[in-house]
């Protein structure tokens, strides 16, 4: 029995996997499936043995039974009783989805229509037999109570599955079978004797009809279906599933984009659109799918015809006819789209007249309830006696409603509801002071119409909160000023210990309760150091310490947790040996806490900052919390090791071995220090001074010996950031290490060669003054490259670049983006350039000399050839096989060949990326524009174009950005104006009286939510 469970058991984890779906038997064309009534259908509640299973097992076997796989017996279900060969041909028929017909006549002697208890098996058994899938015993029978073995389940589905001719013939009879089962995702164990029970049944059916759905399905996704549901919805149905990751949902009308949400269901071949800005229109619409690679999509587009929202139907919500005499008395209207939705109007689109002296009106709430505003306390209206008629009209559609109230007496609050706490600010609790939750407050008269904050009830509600605290305050007022009351909390201090907190009401003998959240101010109780994991060097800068700190709950604080509690004087921090503190010109004192020791700014916030190592020895660094009910602190002890010093040569990158004429070869060495790190000078104390790097007893220097030695027969030119020339010269350190050099042959002979020596010398630098050479190879580099003759050297060249482009020129948005249409310039092309590898594979700089380009389907891209590249620029959805002519070192021409694939899939951004903190001072920052400020604005689409800086104000219609400013510190005032470039994008940074300093934090936001964030300090 114990095992039985265990094969259900782990089916059944994996049931959450399929959905219903999966088992909606579709019928097979020209026959009728048996119906099933899911309304009438049992579910695990209804069977006591059931009643102790785990609430994943019961979701599942309700499943099967509302679709009709299963019934019960009575009231049981038999989990574990044995499963009959009449319940596994339903099962066959239920999986394999066969035309099952339910007049089918039995063809057994032991299966009779007049047979209450085995009739309803006839059109499942007849179904099975028709396609092979069972068949009888002896002498007529089919046997239909009698038990089915795993054996005989497993042979059943591989018949099913159409793999019967795999079965190899073994002993016992039934291993094949269950092997070919294993194999085709169907494992029901080895012991293919064992009678199968009603949980095999249940794990047999889930493996088999996972098999059968992927086996059915389609091998590339198309849209199916789309449909509008609302008047900003539409649904998306695809024929299989996909990957709702990348999968994207593109709506056009007509050639305009339409703004969009989109919504996967868990099945991933459902999804809802919403729109964002706009509501549906009357016209034709179009949904694309995207996103995924092209040769997994067949239809990728579906049309709808559009309707624009209209009201079907206007009713009064109030359920009486009485309403209270009163200043201002609510009833509410329900209007109704013809999508069954409550109509999106304004209160404009409605008119209302009502029999009262003073003119009723019409408006919304907040929440998009209408309703209509009446005046009943004229006193020519007798309570209980007098009568008003209210006729609301819908303007657009002619549509009315009309309903008459008796005026009662004044509204007496009879019961009080509260809705939702919503905390403001995007919080999800109370933690400081100025943190605010409102709840929304409904107050219902005697006649249960709402109460509104002039209506004059006699007795307003009172609220109160459990358990008592301090910090917090409730108050009934209308927060939003709309008429109505709510409750709003505040908290007047910071929260020291976080908890949930009952807010009541009470009002009209009810009372109306919501959970209020507060939490604990993040505030350090606990505190530890983390040991650098970098060398502490005589002269290093800018190290810093990692603080770790723990709420009282033990929860983790966070770097602007940790920075907070700076700011508020909670840590004890100092720091002894040779180790200078304070603020730098990298870490202005902005960026510091009072004490000057802790960043509470950018991104090292909530690190000690240790400006300079002065010496070697020992770094002490202590940090504690002293207060009531405060005892923890930690200590580093960091040995500063020697000051750095050159130690060798790192090639950072290395010539090429050979080169053509007019080829440029790039090098690039470093020079490292004893640690291993790349250094570009000599480390410095505080005041500026180089630390001696002592030798025997004397002064030690370093540079760097570098010798070129080009053959006699090669002629070239020597550029880049370190210009080589041919002979020897002396180079500081800073000089050298991490430069770029570059040497081009040009006319030189074949087989010429250029040789570069690198040398790291010490030198003696007694009395600061550069001596004579004592090491003259501390650390060696050579680098050589040979100029190939082009006659006799066979080179294999390749066009290089090809990717992915969207269709520019045939899109509404770029074909009328001037910088956008540009062929070599735009960046949503590409551009081609050559690369060659000799007979070994090895790589030959060769210059790039295309002079011409052809295409097979010029429709589909633009070509250009400028400065001997291919430039490329997409046109019309499709693939060009592209041939670009080029120039030999010989003086002929070759030709190389190369793919481009274009796209109508809409621009999709898929990051967007800025510095993460950049320093300014105030007069440099005023006024610039916000990508500079963000220290360069980078937004990349899927097609990998990059829209960065200016840029982004140029293709604004395709990838807009909208900039913020947030988090400004006392003192300043940042704002935000149109720019020269169009937009809105120009900072303006005003210091307020008596301030020098301070910080904001810049976001950039594109149109689909993605964001980026600069903290910006300003510091003069």
């Amino acid at each position: 029995m114990k095992r039985h469970l265990t094969v259900l058991t782990s089916a059944v984890l994996a049931f959450t996997l399929l959905t219903s779906t999966a088992f909606a038997a579709e019928p097979v064309q020209g026959t009728t499936a048996p119906a099933v009534s899911v309304a009438a259908s049992k579910t695990t509640a209804d069977f006591k043995d059931l009643a102790s299973l785990e609430a994943g097992l019961k979701t599942q076997i309700d499943a099967l039974l509302a679709l009709g796989y299963m019934d019960g017996k009575g009231d049981t279900f038999d989990i574990v009783g044995q499963m009959t060969r009449a319940e596994a041909a339903k099962l066959a028929a239920k999986v394999f989805k066969l035309a099952v017909d339910e007049k089918a006549v039995s063809t057994f002697t032991d299966v009779s229509a007049e047979d209450g208890a085995a009739a309803w098996a006839i059109p499942f058994i007849e179904a099975a037999k028709a396609k092979g899938l069972v068949d009888g015993v002896a002498d007529g029978a089919f046997a239909p109570n009698e038990p089915v073995t795993i054996g005989q389940l497993a042979a059943i589905l591989v018949r099913g599955f159409g793999k019967a001719s795999e079965v190899k013939e073994t002993d016992p009879w039934f291993n094949g079978y269950l092997e070919v089962a294993k194999g085709n995702g169907v494992d029901l164990g080895l012991d293919g004797a064992k009678k199968a029970t009603r949980g095999d049944l249940v794990a047999a059916a889930y493996l088999a009809a996972k098999v059968v759905e992927q086996a059915s399905k389609p091998a590339k996704a198309s849209i199916k279906e789309v449909k509008q549901t609302g008047a900003k919805t539409i649904s998306v149905v695809l024929n299989r599933d996909v990957d709702t990751a990348k999968a994207t949902l593109a709506l056009t009308r007509g050639t305009t984009s339409v703004a969009t949400t989109a919504t996967w269901a868990d099945d991933k071949k459902t999804a809802t659109l919403v729109l964002n800005d706009v509501k549906m229109m009357d016209g034709d619409y179009t949904v694309t799918l995207g996103g995924l690679d092209a040769t997994a999509i067949d239809k990728a587009t579906g049309t709808l015809k559009g309707a624009a929202e209209k009201v079907v139907k206007l009713e009064f919500v109030n359920s009486g006819d009485t309403i209270a005499k009163s200043p201002k008395v609510r009833v509410e209207v329900k209007p109704t789209n013809q999508f069954g939705e409550t109509a999106t109007f304004s209160s404009a689109n409605y008119t209302v007249y009502a029999t009262t002296t003073q003119a009723a009106t019409v408006a919304k709430t907040d929440d998009g309830k209408l309703y209509v505003q009446l005046n009943t306390s004229d006193a020519g209206l007798i309570s209980n006696a007098s009568q008003i008629s209210v006729n609301i009209y819908d303007n657009m559609e002619h549509l009315s409603a009309t309903k008459t109230f008796t005026v009662g007496v004044q509204p007496l609050l009879s019961k009080v509801e509260l809705g939702t706490v919503t905390y403001k600010n995007n919080k999800t609790a109370l933690s400081v002071a100025g943190d605010t939750a409102v709840i929304a407050l409904t107050q219902y008269d005697q006649y249960g119409t709402i109460i509104t904050k002039d209506s004059g009830s006699v007795v307003p509600p009172m609220v109160s909160i459990a358990p008592y605290e301090s910090k917090l305050k409730a108050e009934i007022t209308d927060d939003n000023l709309d008429g109505v009351d709510d409750v709003v909390v505040k908290a007047d201090a910071k929260v020291e210990i976080g908890g949930d907190y009952t807010v009541q009401v009470f009002g009209g003998n009810t009372t109306a309760t919501a959970k209020l959240t507060t939490k604990a101010t993040a505030m350090a109780n606990k505190v530890e150091l983390v040991q650098p994991g970098d060398t502490w060097a005589a002269g290093d800068s800018n190290k810093y310490i990692e603080i770790v700190a723990y709420d009282a709950e033990g929860n983790k604080l966070t770097a602007d947790d940790i920075a907070q509690n700076a700011k508020d004087g909670r840590f004890t921090v100092s720091v002894g040996g040779n180790v200078v503190t304070g603020e730098s010109g990298d870490v202005p004192a902005v960026m510091l806490d009072a004490k000057r020791l802790i960043v509470i700014d950018g991104p090292n916030k909530g690190k000690i900052y240790i400006k300079k190592l002065e010496g070697k020895g020992i770094a002490n660094i202590f940090i504690a919390l002293i207060g009531i009910g405060l005892n923890s602190q930690a200590q580093l002890t960091l040995p500063v090791s020697d000051a750095r010093y050159p130690v060798g040569l790192r090639v950072a990158t290395n010539l090429a071995s050979k080169a053509v004429n007019t080829a440029d070869n790039n090098g690039k060495l470093q020079i490292v220090d004893q640690y291993g790190s790349t250094i570009t000078g000599f480390a410095t104390t505080q005041s500026g001074n180089r630390i001696d790097l002592i030798e025997n007893g004397r002064s030690v220097t370093y540079d760097v010996y570098a010798t070129v030695m080009p053959s006699s027969d090669y002629i070239g030119t020597y550029s880049g950031d370190l210009t080589l020339a041919p002979g020897s010269q002396e180079l500081a350190i800073g000089a050298f290490s991490d430069k770029e050099f570059k040497f081009t042959p040009v006319g030189a002979a074949k087989n010429a060669t250029v040789t570069a020596k690198f040398q790291l010398r010490k030198r003696d630098f007694s009395g600061a003054i550069l001596g004579n050479v004592l090491d003259e190879a501390v650390s060696t580099k050579s680098m050589k490259f040979q100029v190939l003759d082009p006659v006799t050297e066979k080179l294999t060249y390749s066009l290089n670049g090809a990717r992915d482009l969207f269709s520019t020129l045939d899109n509404d948005l770029t074909k009328n983006i001037p910088a956008a249409t540009v062929v070599d310039s735009s960046i949503l092309g590409i551009s081609l350039s050559l690369s060659a590898k000799d007979a070994g594979a090895n790589e030959v700089k060769v210059p790039n000399t295309i002079v011409s380009v052809v295409s097979d389907t010029y429709s589909t891209a633009n070509l250009q050839v400028s400065g001997g590249k291919v430039y490329v620029l997409g046109n019309k959805a499709g693939t060009a096989n592209i041939t670009a002519i080029y120039t030999t070192p010989k003086g002929e021409t070759d030709f190389v060949r190369s793919t481009v694939t274009v796209k109508s899939d809409a621009i999709a951004i898929q990051s967007i990326s800025s510095s993460s903190s950049k320093t300014f001072k105030q007069s440099d920052a005023n006024g610039q524009l916000a990508w500079f400020i963000m220290g360069d604005v980078a937004v990349k689409d899927q097609y990998g174009d990059e829209f960065k800086n200016a840029n982004l104000a140029l293709f604004r219609n395709v990838a807009p950005v909208i900039y913020m400013v947030n988090d400004v510190s006392p003192g300043l005032t940042v704002t935000l104006s149109n720019s020269t470039e169009g937009v809105n994008n120009q900072v303006d940074v005003i210091y307020d009286g008596g301030v020098s300093g301070g910080s904001f934090t810049m976001t950039a936001v594109t149109a689909n939510g993605k964001s980026t964030t600069t903290r910006v300090i300003i510091s003069n």
